[in-house]
């Protein structure tokens, strides 16, 4: 059996086996000594001293008490008391901060959960410190190297098995961009929570990082984007839709068949862009100012803000589109 199999079996017995961590802190600051630091008008990041953090949920503990400002969301508490448990220590000297959370590997909220949270690493009070970034599996190489482009210099990055408990001098808990602190999240992140502010840095890291050029050509390029190969939400009639789009100049795109620059580069161009609800509209992002946005919905009754609530920060031409659910 290959190593890796082993692996998997051993991090289950962890799992299974390990107990569960201490009970809340009602209020941390009173408890754990934590300190605060601006990021935006709604959002500050949470300084811990000397604790043990679990970096796949960046949820962060000391003594007998977990900081419950680590938890975003109420509604998951039990998952997260189920799944946070004793894995083995390992020990990162100096400051650690992390971007997990409590999603999958997801196009969506990698990118507009997890990624934006580095933002509150260029502040005042944090942007010249020597930080140490911890990142679990579900960060590839193309993420990675996103990543990279938005650090601070004084950061490194370090790469830990979610299954592992790190210990630390101090944390940096970052907070969530996409959705205000004083909110619970209900898992209902948007797109257009993001700060306007954070949009700007993001593009202009990227175009420094690796040349793309936003917004400096006349957008020109019609995209459809498709779902043929999801697992949900597809619209069955897909083949016969693209076909009349095609007559009239749409390219047909499956973002998951590119790179992550190219999808980056290809939707920094688009003019117009019709699309389902999902992950593939998370290419937002990169869209010029003014685009025009048609979003499908899968039925009458589905709205779900992820992207419409983008409109005025992005400054888009916005239309939904909802379609009749067949049964299969």
């Amino acid at each position: 059996m290959p190593t890796s199999s082993w692996q998997k079996i051993w991090n289950k017995i962890l799992y299974k086996v390990c107990r569960p961590v201490p009970p809340y802190s009602e209020t941390v600051s009173n408890h754990i000594g934590a300190k605060t630091c601006r990021v935006t008008d709604d959002h500050e990041a949470l300084v811990i001293p000397e604790c043990t953090v679990w970096h796949r949920y960046s949820v962060a503990y000391r003594s007998k008490y977990v900081a419950r400002e680590t938890v975003k969301c109420p509604d998951r508490t039990a998952h997260v008391y189920e799944s946070l448990r004793r894995f083995p220590r390992v020990q990162v000297e100096g400051t650690l901060t992390t971007i997990g959370d409590l999603w999958p590997k997801n196009y969506y909220h990698t990118f507009v959960d997890m990624v934006p949270k580095l933002f509150g690493l260029h502040q005042e009070g944090l942007k010249d410190n020597d930080i140490t970034l911890v990142l679990d599996d579900r960060f590839g190489e193309e993420s990675r190297s996103v990543i990279e482009a938005l650090l601070p210099a004084p950061v490194s990055i370090r790469q830990v098995p979610s299954m592992r408990r790190i210990e630390c001098d101090r944390y940096v808990h970052l907070p969530r961009l996409s959705v205000p602190d004083d909110r619970p999240c209900k898992n209902l992140s948007q797109l257009g929570g993001l700060p306007r502010a954070y949009i700007d840095f993001y593009r202009r890291r990227l175009a420094q990082a690796f040349d793309i050029r936003f917004g400096e050509a006349e957008p020109s390029r019609r995209i459809f984007i498709s779902r043929a190969n999801a697992s949900k939400r597809r619209m069955v009639n897909e083949e016969e839709v693209a076909n009349v789009l095609t007559s009239h100049g749409f390219e047909i795109v499956a973002p998951e068949e590119l790179s992550l620059l190219d999808q980056i580069e290809l939707f920094a161009e688009a003019s117009v862009l019709v699309g389902q609800h999902g992950s593939g509209l998370t290419n937002l992002l990169y869209v010029p100012a003014g685009t025009t946005v048609l979003e499908i919905f899968s039925s009458p009754d589905a709205t779900p803000p992820h992207y419409s609530s983008a409109v005025a920060l992005l400054d888009l031409d916005y239309q939904a589109l909802h379609m009749e659910p067949v049964s299969a």
